[in-house]
């Protein structure tokens, strides 16, 4: 979650906001709000200038950051699944896939699951809630929590 790291480079610099004579955290593509930090999970984390290769006294390798160094965050922030209603289980499932990125977000189907993938194609979203809100945060759309249960209703066969 994007709070952990923010705790991090608190432990390590002071602040969340890092220092120059520390570590420079950069949110691409855009900051995540603080209401969202602990719902949105970090995608992609990588180092301008990269970490360089050390060995700590006991002769072991390391890598270790320089002073300064930009931490550049792009946060995985879930939206909702609305816009699939009347849409496939196939396209839904290869979306949630993307979207949800190592988050611990479930799907329950009903009126029964559909456990066959290759079935997928021929169900149909027609209704989608959630077990709770999404959170608004400011940005052009809600964000899930990360504990959430999306309920899709589906209609299968031809």
């Amino acid at each position: 979650m994007v709070d952990s790291l923010d705790s991090q480079i608190a432990a390590r610099c002071g602040s969340a906001e890092g220092a120059a004579d520390c570590l420079v955290p950069v949110e691409e593509p855009r900051e995540v709000p603080s209401a969202l930090r602990s719902e949105c999970r970090i995608r992609q984390l990588t180092y301008d200038p990269v970490a360089i290769n050390v060995e700590t006294p006991d002769g072991e390798p390391t890598r270790k950051l320089a002073r300064g160094t930009r931490t550049i965050i792009t946060a995985n922030c879930v939206a909702p699944f609305d816009s699939f209603v009347g849409k496939s289980l196939l396209e839904y499932y290869t979306e949630f896939d993307e979207r949800c990125f190592g988050c611990q977000i479930t799907t329950v189907e009903i009126p029964v699951p559909t456990t066959d993938p290759a079935l997928w194609s021929s169900c149909t979203i027609t209704a989608i809630s959630y077990d709770q809100p999404p959170i608004e945060a400011g940005w052009e759309y809600p964000v899930l929590s990360d504990d959430t249960t999306v309920t899709l209703t589906t209609a299968c066969g031809p």
